[in-house]
């Protein structure tokens, strides 16, 4: 029996090239997925297979062509800002706070090869939805 939502553990992710042809993109995404998967294990000190849950958590990982925010720079302080999708899924998405939701997908932009880090560091940190740009 396939795990829950709220119990997936990393090692439940599908690897590449399993049950479906993948492109490059797609190996990308799952490698990306799995490993925030990890993350998250490991930031809740996901119990081991055999281990009873004190409490069930919930997560979602959303993968989809954009992000639910699109950075862009002020042109007043240059620092990033970053506007929220008017989208249907970010929408319904934002009436359920209490599941953990991780964004993955295209942000949006062409970002300068010397910025992407602190982009994505910025990313990592929004609310409600922890972006991350693949």
């Amino acid at each position: 029996m396939p795990p829950s939502i709220g119990r997936a553990r990393s090692g439940d992710l599908p690897r590449v090239g399993e049950n479906a042809r993948s492109t490059g993109l797609e190996g990308h995404l799952l490698a990306q997925i799995k490993e925030l998967s990890k993350q998250l294990d490991q930031e809740r000190g996901v119990p081991l297979p055999g281990q009873v849950w004190e409490e069930p958590s919930q997560r979602v990982i959303v993968v989809a062509n954009r992000l639910p925010v699109t950075p862009r720079r002020s042109k007043e302080t240059g620092e990033w800002i970053f506007e929220r999708s008017s989208g249907g899924l970010v929408s319904a998405l934002l009436g359920v706070p209490s599941i953990e939701i991780t964004w993955v997908g295209w942000i949006g932009i062409d970002v300068p090869l010397e910025e992407r880090e602190e982009l994505t560091r910025l990313m990592h940190q929004q609310k409600p939805f922890k972006c991350v740009p693949g």
